[in-house]
Protein backbone atom coordinates (compact mmCIF):
# COMPACT_ATOMS: atom_id res chain seq x y z
CA UNK A 1 0.00 0.00 0.00
CA UNK A 2 1.01 3.70 -0.43
CA UNK A 3 0.93 6.37 1.30
CA UNK A 4 -1.88 6.91 4.34
CA UNK A 5 -3.44 10.11 4.78
CA UNK A 6 -2.78 11.77 8.33
CA UNK A 7 -5.55 12.16 11.22
CA UNK A 8 -7.34 15.35 10.31
CA UNK A 9 -10.75 16.88 8.46
CA UNK A 10 -11.40 15.96 5.26
CA UNK A 11 -14.51 16.09 2.46
CA UNK A 12 -14.58 12.85 0.64
CA UNK A 13 -15.63 13.41 -2.73
CA UNK A 14 -15.95 10.08 -5.18
CA UNK A 15 -13.72 9.79 -8.30
CA UNK A 16 -15.68 8.67 -10.34
CA UNK A 17 -18.89 11.39 -9.78
CA UNK A 18 -16.57 13.99 -8.50
CA UNK A 19 -19.69 15.93 -7.81
CA UNK A 20 -20.65 14.11 -5.35
CA UNK A 21 -18.90 13.46 -1.54
CA UNK A 22 -20.28 11.87 1.11
CA UNK A 23 -22.96 13.34 3.29
CA UNK A 24 -25.72 12.26 5.93
CA UNK A 25 -29.43 11.85 5.29
CA UNK A 26 -30.83 10.29 8.62
CA UNK A 27 -28.74 8.13 9.28
CA UNK A 28 -27.48 6.86 6.27
CA UNK A 29 -24.75 8.09 4.02
CA UNK A 30 -25.20 9.47 0.37
CA UNK A 31 -23.34 10.72 -2.13
CA UNK A 32 -24.22 14.18 -2.14
CA UNK A 33 -23.20 17.88 -3.79
CA UNK A 34 -22.54 19.15 -0.37
CA UNK A 35 -20.03 17.51 1.16
CA UNK A 36 -19.84 16.90 5.37
CA UNK A 37 -17.04 17.07 7.19
CA UNK A 38 -15.17 13.82 8.74
CA UNK A 39 -12.61 13.66 11.09
CA UNK A 40 -10.37 10.67 10.12
CA UNK A 41 -8.52 9.29 12.73
CA UNK A 42 -5.76 7.33 11.62
CA UNK A 43 -5.06 4.07 14.47
CA UNK A 44 -2.67 2.50 12.47
CA UNK A 45 -0.87 3.92 9.07
CA UNK A 46 0.87 0.51 8.25
CA UNK A 47 -2.34 -0.97 7.26
CA UNK A 48 -4.67 1.82 6.67
CA UNK A 49 -6.71 1.56 9.88
CA UNK A 50 -9.14 4.65 10.77
CA UNK A 51 -12.35 5.76 12.02
CA UNK A 52 -14.41 8.44 10.40
CA UNK A 53 -16.55 10.69 12.38
CA UNK A 54 -18.93 12.99 10.61
CA UNK A 55 -18.36 16.31 12.47
CA UNK A 56 -21.49 17.74 13.24
CA UNK A 57 -24.14 14.60 14.03
CA UNK A 58 -21.10 12.89 15.89
CA UNK A 59 -22.17 9.88 13.89
CA UNK A 60 -18.86 7.83 12.33
CA UNK A 61 -19.53 6.44 9.09
CA UNK A 62 -19.77 2.02 9.17
CA UNK A 63 -20.26 -0.72 6.40
CA UNK A 64 -23.17 -2.60 6.66
CA UNK A 65 -22.57 -5.58 4.88
CA UNK A 66 -25.52 -7.28 5.84
CA UNK A 67 -27.78 -4.60 4.45
CA UNK A 68 -25.41 -3.39 1.97
CA UNK A 69 -25.58 0.28 3.49
CA UNK A 70 -23.30 2.91 5.05
CA UNK A 71 -24.61 3.74 8.13
CA UNK A 72 -24.02 5.75 10.79
CA UNK A 73 -23.62 5.12 13.96
CA UNK A 74 -22.70 6.41 17.72
CA UNK A 75 -20.01 3.60 18.07
CA UNK A 76 -16.42 3.56 15.64
CA UNK A 77 -16.10 1.08 13.13
CA UNK A 78 -12.64 0.95 11.68
CA UNK A 79 -12.04 1.03 8.47
CA UNK A 80 -9.17 0.33 5.80
CA UNK A 81 -8.42 2.84 3.80
CA UNK A 82 -6.80 0.71 1.06
CA UNK A 83 -4.97 2.43 -1.69
CA UNK A 84 -2.46 1.82 -4.56
CA UNK A 85 -1.75 5.66 -5.36
CA UNK A 86 -2.02 7.53 -1.95
CA UNK A 87 -4.72 10.00 -3.52
CA UNK A 88 -7.70 7.58 -4.48
CA UNK A 89 -9.09 5.26 -1.48
CA UNK A 90 -11.50 2.29 -1.39
CA UNK A 91 -13.07 2.21 1.78
CA UNK A 92 -13.72 -1.10 3.37
CA UNK A 93 -13.70 -2.98 6.24
CA UNK A 94 -10.31 -5.30 6.73
CA UNK A 95 -9.79 -8.79 5.73
CA UNK A 96 -13.78 -8.19 4.23
CA UNK A 97 -13.72 -8.24 -0.07
CA UNK A 98 -16.55 -5.43 0.19
CA UNK A 99 -16.51 -1.24 -0.52
CA UNK A 100 -18.71 1.49 -0.40
CA UNK A 101 -19.14 2.66 -3.80
CA UNK A 102 -21.35 5.25 -5.31
CA UNK A 103 -23.55 3.65 -7.51
CA UNK A 104 -24.41 6.53 -10.03
CA UNK A 105 -24.31 10.65 -10.35
CA UNK A 106 -27.99 11.42 -8.92
CA UNK A 107 -28.07 13.79 -6.16
CA UNK A 108 -28.88 11.92 -2.98
CA UNK A 109 -28.01 8.64 -4.51
CA UNK A 110 -27.46 5.45 -2.05
CA UNK A 111 -23.74 4.34 -1.32
CA UNK A 112 -24.04 0.75 -1.16
CA UNK A 113 -21.46 -1.39 0.28
CA UNK A 114 -20.38 -4.77 -1.60
CA UNK A 115 -17.35 -6.45 -4.07
CA UNK A 116 -15.58 -3.99 -5.56
CA UNK A 117 -17.21 -3.04 -9.40
CA UNK A 118 -15.42 -4.34 -12.07
CA UNK A 119 -15.18 -1.00 -13.74
CA UNK A 120 -14.93 2.35 -13.34
CA UNK A 121 -13.76 4.04 -10.28
CA UNK A 122 -17.43 4.03 -8.30
CA UNK A 123 -15.21 2.69 -5.24
CA UNK A 124 -12.68 5.00 -4.91
CA UNK A 125 -13.19 8.16 -2.63
CA UNK A 126 -10.78 11.18 -2.31
CA UNK A 127 -10.38 12.61 0.60
CA UNK A 128 -9.59 16.71 0.36
CA UNK A 129 -8.27 18.22 4.06
CA UNK A 130 -10.22 21.15 5.04
CA UNK A 131 -7.30 21.55 7.94
CA UNK A 132 -6.45 19.76 11.21
CA UNK A 133 -8.53 20.28 14.51
CA UNK A 134 -7.21 18.52 17.59
CA UNK A 135 -10.01 19.47 19.58
CA UNK A 136 -11.92 16.65 17.10
CA UNK A 137 -10.30 13.73 18.67
CA UNK A 138 -11.74 13.91 21.67
CA UNK A 139 -15.54 14.35 20.79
Amino acid sequence: MSNMIPSGNYHIRNVQYPNRYISLSGNQFIGHDTPNTFYVDVKDVVPHLATLKEDASGLYLTLDVNDHQVIGKKKPETLQLSSSDGQNFEIMIQGVDQVAYLQNDNNGSNIYVGPAPESGKKQYWRFESVGLRASSEGN
